[in-house]
């Protein structure tokens, strides 16, 4: 899933040296979900993107999880840049380090705090309400990937969630209406708990009222 860490790696890729052609490799479909899982973004879609970016000048796809000396040559590609920390996959405890020992590598820098991870585990967190966002803008169960009682919990605490705005809106303003309070107000000297003379006269220090004002 494309983001601000990302753009800002492609940035520094290309700052790396004056007139920079910058390639971007982005794996494939089959390959990523083989490897990494479940994908939110397609190929095509993550290559729509990537083109959009101002830094990008070219986009090879797919490209190979495992960049490899021959395949560097094959596409005249000089450097390659990413994060200097090792990166295990594919059996391998660092996809790079041939590319690093033939002196062809280049470090950027992370973004702390954001990244793919980051974001699906907020979705994550919130679940239920994204998940209340979709029932909203229209979505059906099936749509979501939801229960049909689960569902119809949700339809429900929507409903009554309406229902305690709209009725707490309604006491808040009647509860501002000087009409309101005029005959809160007669009330409370009727019953003996107004600041009308008779009732101060009546109240010694020491003696309240079995109201509450």
């Amino acid at each position: 899933m494309y983001h601000v860490g990302h753009a800002r790696v492609l940035e520094q890729a290309k700052k790396l040296f004056p007139n920079v052609h910058l390639i971007v490799g982005v794996s494939g479909d089959e390959e990523t979900i083989a490897k990494k899982g479940k994908i939110v973004m397609t190929q095509k879609e993550r290559c729509d993107i990537l083109s959009h970016c101002r830094w990008v000048d070219e986009i090879i796809c797919p490209c190979p999880w495992v960049i490899t000396l021959d395949f560097v040559e094959k596409n005249n590609i000089d450097i390659v840049a990413h994060d200097d920390a090792p990166y295990g996959s594919a059996g391998q405890n660092d996809i790079y380090a041939e590319i690093k020992k033939a002196g062809k590598f280049k470090a950027t820098q992370r973004t702390e705090g954001i990244s793919t991870s980051d974001i699906i585990l907020r979705i994550i967190q919130d679940y239920d309400l994204y998940v209340m966002r979709q029932m909203q803008r229209g979505y059906d169960r099936k749509q979501i990937g939801v229960s049909w009682s689960k569902f119809q919990r949700m339809k429900w605490y929507d409903k009554m969630k309406k229902y305690a705005s709209k009725f707490g809106g309604m006491q808040k303003d009647l509860e501002k209406s000087p009409m309101l309070n005029k005959i809160k107000s007669h009330f409370k000297q009727l019953i003996g708990v107004g600041d009308s003379k008779a009732v101060k006269a009546y109240m010694t220090d020491e003696e309240e009222s079995d109201f509450d004002a």
